[in-house]
């Protein structure tokens, strides 16, 4: 490998096997957003080895990896930072497991400790980077952005087209971080209702609900889904559609429906989550977008809870579905807010 440091941005010329990188890194107008690299006093460079991790360091430093996430990341604080038990188990076991089986993992060595890691997996033309954590003491110092880059080349090296991650949406350092490095932001608001009972009206009998089961379920959500998706985030759309199997505000469980109106199939509609605190999904063909039938749809999804105030979040499949549909629905109690996680992508350009 090679570093041509020309220009004020370091390129990396790297093998097709990766052994050991020593990246360097320096952004003179960087400012302090937590993992986003600063320069040093003096204004030199900084010099990282970045190496790939055997098991024995992946199941050695989970604990540490784990504890430097959910110091920001709160979808991870919900999950185990209140489960001493889970985490113990989930940091002796599944983790490192699904680090070392599932994904390539690397890390930034600071003399015989890591400070940083990354662990990255391929998905559908996308490398996508599963985790990347560095340790308190060391952010700000450029580890998290030499990681990216390196993610970068090594997306290139492989012909990948973008780049990938979910980051919690209130992460801000993170967001930052990222966003500096020419990410953008997939879909990330939900609209959310307090104390409202909206749900309660009566619907009309123009629109109705037809129950999916089993293979139908998937069949729909992809159909709709992929269609909201293309329709209302047109840049990165597609891209967002190769990662429905993990769309957070969708899950196997509760209720799953086609629209009809007027006998056609034109959304796809899907309600979890707790009778005091319902959660819904809705993904449909853009010339219904905030339709009064589709609110009505919205109602009969909920008709079954009763007259009691509600808690109701609706994701929207696309972020252009989710501005029209606000429009429509601010009037009735609905806000806008940002969703628990959100993912963020980034187009690569090869040599």
């Amino acid at each position: 490998m090679t570093l041509d440091t020309t220009s004020e941005h370091v390129r990396l010329h790297i093998p097709s096997r990766i052994t050991t990188v020593v990246y360097s890194t320096f952004e003179p107008d960087a400012r302090h957003y937590g993992l986003l690299a600063v320069p040093p006093e003096d204004n030199q460079p900084i010099d990282y080895t970045i190496v790939p991790l055997t098991f024995l360091q992946v199941y050695r430093t989970t604990g540490t990896v784990l504890d430097a996430l959910l110091e920001r990341d709160t979808t991870l604080q919900q999950w185990l930072g209140r489960s001493p038990m889970l985490r113990t188990v989930a940091v002796a076991t599944a983790i490192p497991l699904y680090y070392h089986w599932a994904t390539s993992g690397y890390g930034v060595l600071d003399g015989a400790g890591l400070v940083g890691w990354l662990y990255m997996r391929g998905w559908k033309q996308v490398l996508y980077i599963e985790t990347l954590a560095v340790i308190p003491e060391w952010r700000g110092r450029g580890v998290g952005t030499a990681l990216i880059r390196f993610a970068e080349a090594q997306a290139r090296e492989l012909n990948r087209e973008w780049l990938g991650l979910t980051v919690s949406a209130g992460n801000e350092d993170a967001v930052h971080l990222y966003e500096s490095q020419g990410f953008r932001r997939g879909h990330w608001r939900v609209l959310c209702t307090e104390g409202s009972s909206w749900g309660s009206q009566q619907p009309s009998c123009a629109v109705s609900l037809r129950p999916l089961l089993g293979s139908a379920i998937k069949r729909a959500y992809h159909h709709f889904a992929t269609l909201d998706l293309v329709a209302g985030d047109q840049a990165i759309g597609e891209l967002q559609s190769r990662f429905l199997c993990y769309e957070a505000y969708r899950t196997p469980m509760g209720k799953h429906w086609t629209v009809a109106v007027q006998d056609r199939e034109v959304a796809y509609l899907h309600r979890h989550g707790s009778v005091t605190h319902p959660v819904l999904y809705l993904a449909a063909e853009p010339s219904w977008w905030g339709s009064p039938e589709l609110q009505q749809a919205l109602r009969l999804a909920l008709s079954d809870i009763g007259p009691r105030p509600l808690h109701a979040d609706i994701r929207l499949a696309s972020s252009g579905h989710h501005d029209v549909a606000h429009a429509a629905l601010s009037p009735l109690g609905f806000v806008e807010r940002p969703a628990a996680t959100m993912k963020m992508f980034k187009h690569v350009v090869r040599n």
